[in-house]
């Protein structure tokens, strides 16, 4: 609950941000990412490396990279938001 609590919160901050500034030449892109390849998925709540194996099926995990590419492209484009993974769109779709 709190993290989804959390996560709303930001997604409606940055929204109402990109239209309450963006007349003054401001804007404000909220990634929405998915499952980037990254250590978080083998970091505890201390922020310890555990070395376990990723759990994440590894066909929905997007290189790091790409998603830069994706992001960088959303950011120059000044997007209100953006969704890096193709199964984190799919998801919204439904």
């Amino acid at each position: 609950g709190p993290y989804c609590a959390s996560k709303f919160a930001v997604c409606g901050f940055a929204e109402c941000f990109y239209y309450d500034f963006r007349e003054r030449g401001f804007s404000m892109t909220l990634i929405n990412p998915g499952l980037v390849e990254s250590d978080i998925r083998s970091t505890n709540n201390q922020g310890e490396f555990t070395g376990k194996a990723d759990p994440a099926p590894q066909w929905l995990v997007m290189p790091s990279a790409t998603a830069a590419r994706h992001i960088v492209r959303a950011l120059y484009k000044r997007k209100a938001e953006y969704i890096v993974t193709g199964h984190g769109k799919f998801a919204l779709f439904l």
